[in-house]
């Protein structure tokens, strides 16, 4: 493998960082997004005695998910990280779910802990098809990662 290109992530290494993530990021408070490049999500969540870095990409190439250290502070904003830093703000991450053998991951997101959850992040990791959507408690779509034009459908 050449040196700095990301390993694809199969199923055992997703499973394997959830398993990781759900022990040591659940639960904690959305703290910011930013988006350093058009197929790339940095999520910041903070815990009571740690922050933690969450880096997910929808790259057709190498999607992924894995903890990062602090990114450098991008300086133009993008439309989907204002859109989920606006909407997941005073927010908890409360559950990280992925059903048997899919590679599509929900993150659930509630005022606090204890209380219904209110939006998601749905992160597929499918290869050509990978894709991020940020939905309500309805499930219905209030940004994605991919922008679908209406001729597509």
């Amino acid at each position: 493998m050449q040196k700095g290109v990301p390993q694809i992530m199969d199923i055992t290494s997703i499973r394997s960082v959830l398993h990781y993530l759900t022990k040591t990021i659940l639960p904690t408070k959305f703290e910011t997004a930013q988006q350093p490049d058009p197929n790339t999500l940095q999520l910041c969540f903070r815990g009571i005695n740690s922050q933690t870095w969450l880096e997910v990409s929808w790259n057709g190439d190498s999607p992924r998910i894995l903890k990062i250290k602090k990114p450098e502070k991008i300086g133009r904003e993008s439309t989907l990280s204002k859109q989920i830093r606006y909407g997941l703000k005073y927010m908890a991450l409360i559950s990280i779910d992925q059903d048997n053998f899919e590679r599509v991951i929900k993150f659930g997101f509630a005022k606090k802990p204890g209380e219904e959850i209110s939006k998601y992040l749905i992160f597929e990791l499918m290869g050509k098809h990978s894709n991020i959507f940020y939905l309500d408690n309805k499930h219905k779509i209030i940004a994605a990662g991919k922008q679908i034009k209406s001729s597509q459908c």
